[in-house]
């Protein structure tokens, strides 16, 4: 593992993995580049939530339609030469997007029930919604909060929960001053269905039909 530009452990192989994982899951035609980072995004930031420290530690970055991980293309280009992945182009209602297919199982021993458990959900909901959708959705306070092309800190992804998270957990994270793991000793565990809430608070908000 090495260290992230936020100051998290990035862990390539857990990374190569949850990518490897996700288009196992994901039927190819319901997955394409947009979709793929998002999942990445909100299955790092939404268990970063839950247990103070991301799956993977890769770095998210603000761009047009949304986040994307700095790390993908490198490791997606490692995973197409060593096998485990297919990438193709393909025709989607006249435009081209990315098709992946997994061309082996994921390693799940890198993995614990509990990101197991988010990632399907991730994957679950992200699938089931357009990629302009998601892009639109993926537009909270998180995003909201980042300037263009800079990097999306961790400490955000308390801002995708307004209505649940303590004022005090709000003057931490715009300031940094505490660490995360020190935030979740003096506040009680999130225990409420953090994607199923976050997925509701983010349709009651977005403006375009789903």
């Amino acid at each position: 593992m090495v260290s992230s530009e936020q100051g998290t452990q990035f862990d390539a192989n857990k990374f190569k993995e949850l990518v490897v994982f996700v288009c196992t899951k994901a039927a190819p035609d319901r997955l394409g580049a947009v979709k793929l980072h998002k999942i990445l995004y909100y299955a790092d930031m939404l268990y970063y939530v839950m247990s103070g420290h991301p799956i993977t530690g890769a770095t998210y970055r603000k761009r047009p339609l949304g986040p994307t991980a700095d790390q993908l293309l490198r490791y997606q280009r490692e995973l197409v030469n060593e096998g485990a992945l297919s990438v193709s182009n393909v025709s989607y209602f006249g435009f081209v997007k990315k098709q992946y297919e997994a061309n082996r199982q994921p390693d799940l021993a890198r993995f614990n029930g509990e990101e197991i458990k988010l990632v399907d959900d991730v994957i679950a909901f992200v699938c089931n919604e357009s990629a302009k959708s998601i892009s639109e959705l993926s537009h909270n306070l998180a995003w909201e909060s980042t300037p263009s092309g800079s990097i999306i800190p961790y400490y955000s992804a308390f801002l995708m929960f307004p209505n649940q998270v303590p004022e005090s957990a709000f003057e931490w994270a715009a300031d940094e001053a505490q660490s995360v793991e020190a935030e979740k000793q003096r506040r009680s565990p999130m225990d409420y269905p953090v994607l199923g809430d976050f997925r509701d608070r983010l349709l009651r908000e977005s403006k375009t039909p789903l």
